[in-house]
């Protein structure tokens, strides 16, 4: 097993659990459906048998840009957004950073 692909699966499973998990004072607050992770678990296990196929460094890349995509696109993109807005709040004429916008492009709600 790739130890690249491991800890960029252990990475997107992190982002993901902190993007979703609801924030104090944002109403009750509850744990991601176990169904969010079904796209990650299911990726990292075709990366991780593209890897002992011998494609490793493939598929260790594969698993750090999906890392990256999942912080600029997931749940975890408007989390930070929203803390960045909050640590940091624009000046006077300045319009603050707008998170990502949700998905609307279908798929299972």
């Amino acid at each position: 097993m790739n130890d690249s692909v491991t800890t960029a699966f252990w990475a997107m499973i992190g982002l993901q659990t902190l993007g979703s998990v609801d924030m104090p004072g944002s109403g009750e607050r509850k744990m991601p459906a176990p169904r969010s992770y079904l796209a990650i678990i299911v990726l990292f296990e075709i990366l991780h048998i593209i890897s002992d196929m011998g494609a490793a460094r493939a598929a260790s890349v594969a698993g750090w840009v999906t890392v990256l995509i999942g912080i600029l696109k997931g749940p975890f993109g408007g989390q930070i957004t929203n803390m960045i807005n909050t640590v940091a709040p624009p000046g006077p004429g300045v319009s603050p950073l707008q998170p990502t916008p949700p998905d609307t492009s279908g798929g299972t709600p």
